[in-house]
């Protein structure tokens, strides 16, 4: 047995009871390195809101950052300087819907300068499946002739392929895999060992992760093991695959999390207003991520009325929490 597999078993069976729990600021501050490839996962639901604002306090520089759909979590790593490439679909706010100003301003003035390389959200996920599949290429569908096809940034010929099927000769459009280094990911509920469960929609959750070779997992509630075995389908990200787990409730605010809280409607659209000038991002920084050490404190300053409300909106629209 190779000695890098004896040193990884050996450190599984001496865990103590908190097993792979870390802090946030542990987490992000062993696994995330400057110019990392950093995934981060879910789709409009399940974003990883609270590891990115720790990333973004940590000051992380030059990342590759791996995202299939561009959303504010994006928006805020590229304001705060964290990004200098990106692998995505598109960059917004969806509530309105309305620009992402920090990544205009990147594309457009160079302010702060971030390589895009664009691909369909199908494409990217596609690359992600190949990752975690470990294969050498995926078929996607065709882009000969489109934009992103033509038009290639730091991918260059890694980007797409076109290859004859071997079955009806038809040209076939191919990715490359994504391997990133880390994926930061949020769930609704892990044990301490790192089996992480979702329900309801997933996105590319499980082939983004699980194509990385490093992940880490904050998630709504650590449960104990017996529960998760009871529940083993729900179980997306094996245990043995992720180096460590963080306990952040509302830790995907302001995005959803199926059964615990709807989207915080009001406070993307009030990201929206502060992210439109260099002064009011900056100020919504200093207030939501600077201006709180944890997630913990960030809970607190949004304060139990608000978060009530996000809890009775997701029981009003879907009448249960956690399906049993």
């Amino acid at each position: 047995m190779p000695l890098g597999s004896c040193i990884f078993i050996a450190e599984q069976m001496t865990r103590g009871p908190r097993g792979k729990l870390l802090s946030g600021r542990e987490a992000v501050g062993r696994f995330v390195q400057d110019g990392s490839t950093v995934y981060f996962g879910g789709f409009g639901f399940l974003q990883a809101f609270s590891l990115a604002h720790e990333v973004i306090r940590q000051r992380k520089r030059e990342l590759t950052v791996v995202r299939e759909a561009g959303d504010i979590l994006v928006d805020q790593l590229i304001g705060a300087g964290c990004v200098r490439r990106l692998v995505t679909s598109h960059v917004w706010n969806p509530i309105g819907p309305s620009s992402a100003y920090c990544f205009r301003r990147a594309v457009e003035e160079r302010d702060p300068p971030v390589e895009v390389e664009e691909m369909g959200y199908g494409s990217i996920s596609m690359a992600l499946m190949a990752g975690a599949m470990d294969l050498p290429f995926m078929p996607t569908t065709e882009h000969a002739g489109t934009g992103q096809f033509q038009h290639r940034s730091f991918l260059g010929e890694r980007k797409f392929q076109v290859i004859e099927s071997p079955f009806s000769g038809e040209k076939v459009t191919v990715v490359a895999p994504l391997k990133p280094e880390v994926g930061l990911i949020h769930v609704q509920r892990a044990d301490v060992e790192g089996n992480c469960q979702v329900v309801g929609p997933l996105g590319n959750l499980r082939f983004g992760a699980n194509a990385c070779r490093t992940i880490v997992a904050s998630a709504e509630e650590i449960v104990d093991k017996g529960l998760i075995q009871l529940s083993s389908n729900l179980t997306i990200i094996p245990g043995f695959r992720v180096s460590a787990v963080v306990h952040d409730s509302l830790g995907a605010h302001p995005s959803e999390s199926f059964g615990y809280y709807d989207r915080d409607i009001q406070f993307a659209y009030d990201y929206s207003q502060r992210a439109r000038t260099r002064d009011g991002f900056q100020a919504f920084l200093d207030e939501w991520v600077f201006g709180v050490n944890d997630r913990e404190e960030y809970t607190r300053r949004l304060g139990e009325d608000r978060l009530k409300k996000l809890v009775e909106i997701y029981r009003y629209q879907h009448g249960r929490d956690w399906p049993e």
